[in-house]
């Protein structure tokens, strides 16, 4: 009930919901603080920004999580060193919401750390990282977004791609248009490769000099009539392989 309680006075948006919300905070019920903490970030309030930094101390990592989200919604700078401390954090998921939250927040000094967090370990963290560059449109992160064109990970040069795509700079031109005409690249799979030469197709007609516009050409210009067929029909295949490897395992 009280965590039901938590919600609706988030969804009000009335500055006095402020009050009963920081004592929800205090609740020993974590499920209670977590609704706590997510309302506060709904509500909008500035005063909401202290005790939401405090609770990205808290044990429970749940909580550290939700309260990274909240501190990106509510848009507040002062969140900035916090959040920056926060991409340290033991829990991989309060890492990626802190670096989420950078991103929305779109303070300069948060480049360096998510250009770092682009060599992270975790791949998930690394395509977090380069989709909350994209979204701060510094020219900073434009090289290391190019050296993550050549990252392992699929899911990071997607976001890599997607994000020299935002930035518009066409420094990063010559390493796109490469990815159109790769037919091999690393060992992932058609389908897998044909996904990061549709980001980086997309990225180069945001771009839109003349130099895109000649490689897009060139690239349509081979790519086979059914080509959106072709890519249906490889999903399909992809996710019926992962069907029958997961029933295997369950056997």
């Amino acid at each position: 009930m009280r965590q039901e309680a938590a919600k609706v006075l988030g969804q009000l948006g009335d500055a006095t919901a402020l009050q009963p919300l920081l004592v929800a905070l205090t609740e020993d019920d974590t499920d209670v603080r977590e609704a706590a903490t997510e309302a506060l970030g709904r509500l909008g309030d500035p005063a909401a920004v202290p005790p939401l930094t405090q609770a990205l101390t808290d044990s429970q990592g749940h909580r550290r999580w939700a309260a990274a989200e909240a501190l990106g919604e509510l848009g507040n700078p002062a969140a900035v060193p916090p959040l920056i401390q926060a991409m340290t954090d033991d829990d991989e998921y309060v890492r990626h919401a802190a670096a989420t939250a950078l991103g929305r927040l779109g303070d300069p000094a948060a480049v360096p750390p998510l250009t770092q967090a682009l060599t992270d370990n975790d791949q998930h963290m690394r395509s977090t990282a380069a989709a909350a560059l994209a979204e701060l449109g510094d020219v900073a992160a434009i090289q290391p977004l190019v050296n993550a064109l050549a990252d392992y990970s699929v899911p990071v040069r997607r976001e890599a791609a997607r994000a020299l795509g935002r930035l518009r700079d066409p420094a990063a031109v010559p390493y796109l248009a490469p990815l159109l005409l790769d037919a091999s690249g690393p060992p992932h799979g058609y389908l897998d490769e044909s996904l990061v030469r549709d980001c980086a197709a997309s990225a180069l007609e945001q771009i839109g000099t003349d130099e895109c516009n000649a490689a897009l050409h060139n690239w349509q210009s081979d790519r086979p009539d059914d080509y959106d067929k072709w890519i249906q029909s490889k999903a399909k295949e992809a996710a019926e392989q992962r069907e029958t490897k997961h029933e295997w395992k369950t056997q």
